[in-house]
């Protein structure tokens, strides 16, 4: 097999596999956002007394929005920075492991290693938005 095919079999397998990455980011990004739905849902059907109570004190929906999006906002930082620095280690290792394979281009670049650092806040931002969101929309129904 001459190198520029082999070459370019390999730049193929790493284009799709930078696809498939992306996908399964989408895929887990979702899977958060059904967790937040669930567990905000939860949150309200275990705290119903309560909220009843809040209401009837003058608490307004943005309240008691804003306590569980606060909630599920450090929740998902907490967990986008333990995600994030396992990835870190795994890239950081292979890296190391394997010198050849990251100075060909198969490593991360400083601008994913960013991306990478990002994550965390936005698992944190979309946890907040869907527990926010679920909460009023409960909350709508419920009163």
């Amino acid at each position: 097999m001459a190198h520029g095919s082999w070459l370019w079999s390999i730049a193929a397998i790493s284009h799709t596999a930078r696809r498939a990455a992306l996908g399964l980011l989408l895929l887990i990004g979702v899977a958060a956002a059904l967790t937040v739905v669930f567990v905000a849902r939860a949150g309200l059907a275990a705290h119903r007394r309560v909220i009843e109570i809040l209401h009837l004190i003058g608490a307004h929906d943005g309240y008691i929005a804003g306590q569980f999006q606060r909630h599920a906002f450090t929740r998902g930082l907490l967990g986008g920075v333990l995600g994030a620095l396992a990835g870190a280690l795994v890239f950081a290792g292979g890296q190391h492991l394997l010198p050849e394979l990251a100075d060909n281009g198969f490593g991360l670049s400083p601008l994913q290693w960013v991306e990478l650092a990002l994550l965390p806040l936005a698992a944190a931002l979309l946890a907040m938005a869907t527990a926010r969101y679920t909460v009023l929309a409960a909350l709508a129904k419920m009163m």
